[in-house]
């Protein structure tokens, strides 16, 4: 089963190209270089948008890279090159030997085949092409360089909140600040009492708030409780109030739901 990582490299205020389009504020060192390459070399495919394939597939396969470049720059040249490449997009029509076209329509069968048959990460890059495929996508890369640009295009132009997790965080010598996401777990909700089906295993009980009036009806007991562990969709309850997207660990006090909203252990 194949892992899909949105990977692009923006400045520290989020933008991957400034006001004007242009990249050149990113200046990347030889920590950043040979990074970049340890991943490369763990990847089965990239998948473009048209616009990143073409500011990566004529330099990486006849400009850079050559003999007299950095060493760490020749190994990306040829990284790059043995790796097969995805362009997505309704207006090229030919492409250079290792590299397939894809059709915007065919672009979410195909990402969800290229899923299940191949075994490794899979390098998604375009903001656009990352938007339409969000779904799909298990982790999210951001290689910030240390500069500010003030606009621009953004790391990922999405019309709701997405929620994830920070799983990793690293730092280089040269200024270049790495964070790889992954989605939150999701939790429904708990309330003052439990649907009778739910397990107590999922939460742990912490401070009693006191008693407040539901809908006219008192004796309701408010209580914080830390989330253990849970995922959405195994278990139909009923809820009159809900909040969800939970983080494991946290601590959630409670005033008016009626209903217990959770999920059971695997």
């Amino acid at each position: 089963m194949g892992t899909v990582i949105y990977w692009m490299n923006t400045s520290i205020d989020g933008y991957i190209e400034d006001a004007d389009g242009g990249m050149d504020f990113m200046d990347p060192a030889d920590d950043f270089h040979q990074a970049a390459n340890d991943h490369v070399r763990r990847t089965a495919a990239f998948l473009f948008g048209r616009r990143l394939y073409e500011a990566m597939e004529q330099p990486w396969t006849q400009d850079l890279g050559k003999e007299g470049a950095p060493a760490v720059e020749r190994e990306f040249a040829e990284l790059y090159k043995q790796t097969p490449r995805y362009v997505f997009t309704d207006t090229l029509r030919t492409v250079p030997e290792g590299v397939t076209i894809v059709r915007r329509a065919d672009a979410v069968s195909t990402v969800t085949r290229l899923k299940r048959e191949i075994d490794g990460t899979l390098q998604l890059g375009g903001p656009e092409l990352a938007a339409s495929l969000l779904d799909l996508i298990d982790e999210f890369w951001v290689y910030a360089f240390p500069v500010i640009v003030g606009g621009g295009k953004p790391y990922l132009p999405v019309r709701k909140a997405l929620r994830l997790r920070l799983a990793e965080h690293r730092s280089f010598a040269s200024g270049t600040m790495f964070r790889r996401y992954v989605r939150s777990p999701r939790v429904a909700a708990v309330g003052a009492h439990r649907h009778p089906e739910a397990p107590a295993a999922v939460l742990a009980p912490a401070v009693r708030r006191g008693s407040i009036d539901a809908n006219g009806r008192k004796g309701y007991i408010p209580v914080d409780f830390t989330v253990v562990q849970g995922k959405s969709g195994e278990m139909p309850v009923r809820t009159r109030h809900c909040i969800r997207d939970v983080e494991p660990g946290s601590q959630v006090a409670w005033a008016s739901v009626t209903s217990f909203v959770g999920t059971r252990h695997p």
